[in-house]
């Protein structure tokens, strides 16, 4: 008795996270101080070996340096390579990545070169082809236990980009800017997944005798991203891969272009029931198991949050205007269940740039501004949360001296998922006869929640006959209830 049918529910699990560091040297005569840094970094898999992945990527960075004649912008990237050691990754693995900078340290100001060391955070994916029997064909004589289960199967992997282009902006020359995709929500259509949301660009120009301008803009974002199989109603997990800033200067200004690039699936439920277990009252039985291991996506949720905070800038410095608000992000996000609610925790991170009048001088401090935010998410123990979110609109202002306070609006998505995990038997064949029973009678105790099949393996009888002899008998049984089997003495 063989499976006739195979039921596919592979899914996209992430399977390991690293750092790796990137340096840059980047030339710049007479800077004396590096206000911010804007990163954007790519990665993508080069090579995949069994349990090692091997990576490469480029980071390029916008750094705003402070000099003698005023404010200036520099511009340097590198490339990087780097590796993962996973357990279970072979040759012909669908493995993706994922990076993101979390923090870029000046290392050194010399002889007109400014050294720059980031921590990049690499995150891996990888396609797991779940395969799921259907129900066993059993032989008379033979009786297996069968469940119903849902799984997610993975429908499509999503890749795409947009472009969003802001109006002539106559702010001078360009300085710097730095762009924040906030998805709102998702649906899924014919063979597309549409994103919708915005992007929100702040930055900074430079006029004539180096007076700074800060402007922000926010885009619009609707999206259509080509999803091959997907469905109206499937489950969409969108997100974004990386967020680059191009600039186009001309004599009347500058427009800026943006081009987001998104990563993720689509999943649609799947109800497969399948063997678990088999037996037969006259014959021992040959039970060959696999175990399956899959996803239930159960709920993808997006939320919009508003915290505020405060920044203290370094001692004996204050600030009577903020001139931008740089590199602005979500670090360390996760969620935790607390009281039956997903609990989302994180840092806000960036760069504040800003004037002292007072003093004549022009200086930056970082943001980091830990939140913890309660969600109405339900959550239990099994279940687990993959959280991605961005900052929509910030507003940074000095409130006293030596203190700015920090409003920023939050955009996350939340995927709630558990694992589903079953043993499926693959085929049963009859071995050697049972020994015949020589009691005339047969008493069973069971336990809470045990079903009629339960019983009758137990009790080394059909089905039918624990329910023909126990015909006020409910299942599933109560703790200690009793079941009868009477049996022919010949």
């Amino acid at each position: 008795m063989d499976f006739t049918e195979i039921a596919n529910v592979g899914y996209l699990k992430q399977i390991g996270k690293i750092q790796t560091i990137a340096q840059i040297s980047v030339k710049s005569e007479g800077a004396s101080k590096v206000l911010a840094v804007c990163p954007s970094t790519y990665v993508r898999v080069s090579e995949t070996l069994t349990g090692e992945v091997r990576l490469a990527g480029r980071e390029t960075l916008d750094v705003v340096v402070l000099t003698e004649d005023g404010v200036k912008r520099e511009t340097g990237w590198t490339d990087f390579t780097d590796r993962a050691e996973i357990e279970g990754v072979t040759p012909s693995k669908k493995v993706t990545a994922m990076g993101k900078v979390l923090d870029t340290d000046v290392v050194s100001i010399t002889g007109g070169v400014i050294s720059l060391a980031s921590v990049i955070e690499i995150t891996l994916y990888a396609e797991e082809d779940c395969n799921v029997p259907p129900r066993l064909e059993t032989a008379d004589g033979i009786y297996a236990r069968e469940e119903a289960m849902t799984f997610s199967q993975l429908v499509t992997t999503v890749k795409g980009k947009a472009e969003l282009k802001t109006e002539r902006m106559d702010y001078g020359s360009f300085l710097c800017a730095s762009a924040r995709t906030c998805i709102k929500g998702s649906d899924t259509t014919l063979d597309a997944v549409e994103v919708y949301g915005e992007v929100v660009v702040d930055g900074l120009g430079v006029g004539e005798g180096g007076a700074l301008h800060p402007f922000s803009v926010t885009l619009p974002l609707s999206e259509d991203l080509s999803a091959e199989g997907a469905r109206r109603g499937d489950t969409a997990h969108i997100k974004v891969a990386t967020t680059e800033v191009m600039v186009e200067e001309g004599e009347d200004g500058f427009i800026l272009t943006v081009t987001v690039e998104f990563c993720g699936a689509v999943y649609a439920d799947v109800a497969v029931t399948c063997a678990t277990d088999a037996f037969s009252p006259d014959y021992e039985l040959e039970i060959a198991s696999e175990e399956v291991k899959g996803a239930r996506i159960k709920e993808c949720k997006h939320i919009a949050e508003q915290i505020s905070g405060s920044v203290t800038l370094p001692e004996g410095e204050n600030a009577d205007r903020v001139l931008s608000v740089c590199a602005v992000d979500l670090s360390t996000l996760s969620a935790r269940a607390d009281c039956g609610k997903a609990v989302v925790e994180g840092v806000l991170v960036g760069t504040v740039i800003y004037s002292d009048a007072e003093a004549g001088a022009k200086s930056s401090a970082p943001i980091e501004m830990p939140f913890s935010i309660t969600t109405d998410m339900e959550m239990t123990e099994n279940d687990t949360v993959d959280v991605s979110g961005s900052v929509g609109a910030i507003t940074v202002r000095p409130s006293r001296i030596g203190e700015l306070t920090v409003k920023a609006e939050l955009h996350l998505t939340l995927v709630k998922q558990s694992d589903v995990c079953i043993k499926a038997v693959i085929s049963a064949h009859v071995g050697d006869e049972m020994p015949e029973c020589t009691g005339s009678i047969s008493m069973y105790i069971g336990a809470e929640g045990e079903t009629l099949w339960d019983c009758a393996k137990a009790l080394g009888v059909s089905p039918e006959t624990v329910a023909f002899q126990n015909p006020d008998q409910k299942f599933p049984l109560n703790s200690c209830d009793k079941i009868f089997v009477f049996r022919n003495k010949n």
